[in-house]
């Protein structure tokens, strides 16, 4: 039984990736900013859901019986899940803020190795 990966295959991708280079165009204040807006939609969405559980709760006053506290339990589960999850999405506001800290930290070392470089090496 033949493989697909014969070794003219392998040289041939070591070759690709060898030759690939990645460049990413952003910046510290984009990823900032970025991050910045999803912290702000996601406290949004949490007020909305606390104000919509506020309400939920205020149907305690007028409305009895099974359905209404199967309907009022469902909404409390339905809620955890939601809260869980955009705790679970405030992560990536810090890995953003993360990303850029390196961003930044990588660049300036960058900087700092370019410029101890000599300038008049073809004379």
């Amino acid at each position: 039984m033949s493989s697909f990966m014969t070794d003219d295959f392998k040289d041939r991708v070591k070759n690709i990736l060898n030759r690939s280079t990645v460049t990413f165009k952003t910046d510290k204040e984009q990823l900032l900013a970025a991050a910045s807006v999803i912290e702000k939609k996601i406290n949004d969405m949490n007020k909305h859901l606390e104000h919509i559980s506020d309400e939920v709760h205020k149907t305690n006053d007028y409305w009895e019986g099974k359905v209404a506290v199967y309907k009022r339990n469902m909404f409390l589960m339905e809620k955890n899940v939601v809260y869980n999850a955009l705790e679970r999405l405030l992560i990536y506001v810090g890995v953003l803020e993360s990303i850029a800290s390196n961003y930044e930290i990588t660049e300036k070392k960058n900087v700092e190795s370019a410029e101890s470089l000599p300038v008049d090496v073809i004379s």
